[in-house]
């Protein structure tokens, strides 16, 4: 035990060789999505696989109205760790899809480091949070840049098309809200 918790190594296995360990009892994301991976993983494992855990593109969400989601690194954390970032924003009342459908509230935010411009974080809140966060969650886990994000073509009219106006803002290039002074 570790802190109230199950110590396990990285690939899921207890300080009992042969015992594995997931989901809540291991303190880790305390999420049903991450304990069914890690459940899956600790499987391969136990066969004789050599599988880790990846952590680092889980998708976090809040089912509230409007719903709130996120994955990888905060803001905050992004500065901590590489210092200079790079952010784009585009708010739900520029995507015609939100006008539509009167879900206008909340806002996309990708969050890139700046040297190859690799999207290291998103946070979305608005409508449909928590079902847009997984396009970002596979851009973390393929390393994607927001330039990639920024130029794959999103079906129109959709609310999906807010990450992809995220992804241009964090280059000034947003084509549904104001330009960017530099």
């Amino acid at each position: 035990m570790e802190k109230g918790f199950i110590k396990v190594n990285k690939y899921l296995e207890t300080t009992v060789k042969g015992i594995f360990a997931i989901g809540d009892v291991i303190g880790n994301y305390m999420l049903a999505h991450v304990a069914t991976s890690e459940g899956e993983t600790a499987a391969m494992n136990a066969v004789g696989q050599q599988k880790r855990m990846n952590y680092r593109s889980v998708p976090r969400g809040v089912y509230t109205s409007p719903e709130v989601a996120s994955v990888g690194l905060s803001e905050k954390e992004a500065r901590e760790k590489f210092g200079d970032i790079r952010v784009g924003r585009f708010p739900f009342v520029g995507c015609g899809k939100a006008l539509v459908i009167n879900e206008t509230n909340g806002l996309v935010k990708i969050i890139a480091e700046k040297k190859y411009g690799e999207v290291v974080g998103v946070a979305i809140l608005g409508p449909h949070a928590t079902d847009l966060i997984n396009e970002a969650a596979l851009a973390i886990q393929m390393e994607a840049t927001f330039e990639e994000m920024a130029h794959t073509i999103h079906a129109h009219p959709t609310i999906a098309e807010s990450i992809m106006e995220a992804a241009l803002d964090v280059d000034a290039m947003a084509i549904h809200m104001p330009k960017k002074k530099r």
